[in-house]
């Protein structure tokens, strides 16, 4: 087994449903979708460990090893499959930062969310986007 770690299949979409989010709908969506970017977060965590645990390993310790490594992998791709089916787009798996896919004043955004933060933000700018939000300034 290679111990390197790509998150290339991990990011396949799902065909989940193509939705766009009004800023409350993704505000109030980060109540489920805050428990499974956490959740990414602690899986991404335990992968990382296990990944230096591999490189120094040997023998009967080494398989364990790597069976937690598949195992944790594979639950990792399913929350990321879960936040896809959601609608909502993984940024960082260190962070758990989704991107949510909205419209703000008439125009295709993304607004962006992390575990700590108390509401989205609109990214920096579209043309055209009030000031606060250009500043990256929380709106609700």
């Amino acid at each position: 087994m290679s111990s390197t770690f790509s998150t290339a299949g991990l990011l396949k979409p799902l065909e989940a449903p193509h939705k766009r989010f009004s800023m409350e709908e993704a505000n109030r969506a980060t109540v489920y979708v805050g428990r499974v970017a956490h959740d990414v977060m602690v899986a991404h965590c335990q992968v990382v460990s296990i990944r230096r645990q591999i490189e120094g390993a040997r023998g009967g310790r080494l398989e364990v090893l790597e069976r937690d490594y598949r195992r944790l992998i594979n639950r990792l791709r399913d929350l990321v499959r879960e936040l896809d089916f959601a609608g909502v787009e993984l940024r960082d798996f260190e962070k758990g930062a989704v991107d949510f896919p909205g419209m703000w004043a008439g125009k295709p955004v993304f607004f962006s969310w992390a575990p700590g933060q108390a509401a989205v933000h609109v990214p920096v700018p579209a043309a055209g986007l009030p000031a606060v939000a250009k500043a990256g300034v929380a709106v609700s």
